[in-house]
């Protein structure tokens, strides 16, 4: 029996179809001739405030004495509902969960047929009320929940037969008899036997026997013609059969390790060979990209998921590029972001007069060449070449245009032409040139806030791990927490922490600091991340504060106690 499980977020009595975290999804669907249970997995709007998921609806809110599950097209009271199912509703009532199962029967009703008609589907109002004994028959309902339904129509439904009137009556023939008549109409009778070839040619005034048109056929045997050294001696060639053949064989051409002499390369072969071998890539990938503030929907995702989000600072002139990967297939479990950040330069750009050209006088010049050294960072746009028709782009990696461009280390800019160039008289280089960039400087990176102290029980309330505080709880007036620009920070006191309280540090994810506590002896250490269970604390996790990523540090604090923490850089 199929069962067909969805998520109803219930707001009063409205119901909304959707995911564990309240994303709105599809209308669930039902299809014709099928008797499916419809589990209702009713939830609040509120949510965990660890896991984002949303909270199941109390039971009592939905308990009652009887269920009724309506279906219809309209809100009209005066005709009957489509579908309405009195029996066989049930409330299921976990600790962590609020079901209402309702099995449906035969949905091939008339009345969803009819409304159906020949349409693939049809959205449906829903309703599921509650009453209590005394309310069954006509008073009002303790509860009801409306939403929306799909039905979907059947490509074929059992049931629809062949008339009784038409079944053997000789008067109607069956698919497969229609098919076999139409075969039987449509193939073509055999024509006359056709002559042979041999009777055609007699018929066309060949005189003579089958054997003696036969032997007609054969031509006779032609000359034998002359051979390749025969026709080079012809066209002029002079010497011997073994001179001839010599002259086919070219000079042996120079290897890539010549080339790259000739090209200004300085090493053995061997060491050229070497420096062919890079090292191993690895391509980058994402599995989804958004917004940062969209990182909890992929939180259960599995190992090595990879999300992708970009910030673009307009005063800053920056946008960064933030790479969450999973670390584990456990919720929410996030390695630290990896923050690359690009800025906008500031370049004049100078047009630089094209390098106008000559067709070489031999007419077999290999390549063109010039000096680059009033352009040490000009590149090549295109080469281009003047025709009747106008000037001609030249492809690249071709034979019918350039084969190769090579800038030497004496900055010399070799242009080399390919066998099938259309013929030209004069043509020209288009250079592109970007000035200034390297005189530009980086601009000023944002040093971005750091916020350091703790969060007293009162405030927390019932969150006892780093990962679950809020901005509200920094922000709170009994929370002792300090922001300051992130940078190092020398050994600092955050006063007496109360028991219970949780120590925090926020750094900015690309800062490049970390936090650690004093031990009380003399040293320094990370902070406890199992005080009073597990994963209370942390050591640089990732952190989501608004859509600013950071790392966090911190423990939860056992007994009262004065903390020591300090800021430096990871590389010490």
């Amino acid at each position: 029996m199929q069962t067909i499980n969805r998520i109803l977020r219930v707001t009063g009595c409205a119901g909304t179809w959707c995911g564990e975290l309240g994303k709105t999804a599809d209308l669930p669907e039902i299809i014709l001739g099928v008797c499916p249970v419809l589990r209702f997995d009713l939830r609040s709007s509120d949510k965990d405030k660890v896991t984002g998921a949303l909270l199941p609806l109390p039971p009592d809110d939905v308990r009652s004495d009887a269920y009724c599950l309506v279906l219809d097209a309209d809100y009209d009271q005066e005709t009957p509902p489509k579908l309405l199912v009195s029996t066989d509703i049930a409330l299921l009532a976990t600790e962590d969960r609020t079901y209402i199962d309702a099995r449906l029967p035969n949905t091939a009703i008339p009345a969803l047929i009819q409304v159906l008609e020949k349409q693939k589907t049809v959205t449906l109002h829903g309703e599921l009320a509650g009453y209590s004994k005394s309310n069954q028959n006509a008073g009002p309902a303790d509860f009801a929940i409306q939403f929306e339904l799909v039905v979907r129509n059947r490509v074929h439904l059992p049931g629809c037969a062949v008339p009784p009137g038409v079944v053997e009556n000789p008067d109607y023939l069956t698919r497969v008899q229609i098919l076999a008549l139409i075969e039987a109409m449509t193939r073509p009778d055999p024509g006359p036997p056709g002559k042979s070839a041999y009777e055609v040619a007699v018929a066309a005034g060949f005189k003579g026997t089958a054997d003696e048109w036969l032997a007609s056929l054969v031509g006779k045997e032609g000359k034998s013609g002359k051979s390749a050294y025969e026709l080079a001696l012809s066209a002029g060639f002079q010497g011997t059969l073994s001179d001839w053949l010599t002259s086919l064989r070219g000079p042996a051409g120079l290897t890539a390790y010549d080339l790259a002499v000739l090209d200004g390369y300085e090493g053995t072969q061997e060491e050229w060979l070497n420096s062919l071998h890079g090292r191993d890539g690895q391509d980058l990938h994402f599995d989804a990209t958004g917004e940062l503030e969209e990182l909890e929907v992929y939180a259960d995702e599995p190992r090595g998921f990879t999300f992708g989000a970009s910030v673009t600072d307009a005063e800053a002139k920056t946008t960064k590029l933030y790479i969450y990967v999973k670390r584990s297939d456990d919720y929410n479990d996030w390695c630290n972001p990896t923050v690359i950040t690009y800025y906008e330069r500031y370049a004049e750009i100078k047009a630089l007069a094209p390098v106008e050209f000559k067709a070489p006088e031999s007419g077999n010049a290999e390549y063109f060449s010039f000096d680059l050294s009033r352009y040490p960072y000009a590149t090549v746009a295109s080469v281009c070449i003047d025709t009747d028709e106008g000037e001609l782009t030249l492809p690249y990696d071709s034979a019918l245009g350039i084969r190769k461009v090579i800038k030497t280390k004496k900055n010399q800019l070799l242009i080399y032409f390919g066998k099938l160039c259309p013929a030209y008289e004069s043509g020209r280089i288009y250079l592109t040139q970007f000035l200034g960039v390297a005189d530009s400087g980086k601009p000023t990176i944002p040093a971005g806030t750091m916020y350091y102290g703790y969060i007293p029980s009162e405030v927390a309330g019932e969150v006892i791990r780093l990962a679950g505080i809020t901005r509200e709880m920094l922000d709170d007036e009994r929370s002792s927490i300090t922001a300051a620009d992130a940078g190092a920070l020398d050994k600092t006191s955050l006063g007496t922490v109360p028991a219970g309280a949780l120590v925090v540090v926020l750094l900015p994810s690309d800062s490049g600091i970390k936090a650690e506590k004093f031990d009380g002896v003399g040293g320094w250490t990370q902070f406890s991340e199992n005080n009073a269970a597990a994963g209370t604390g942390a050591n640089g996790s990732g952190f989501l504060l608004g859509d600013t990523p950071y790392e966090i540090y911190g423990e939860f604090c056992l007994a009262d106690a004065e903390i020591f923490v300090r800021i430096t850089n990871k590389e010490q």
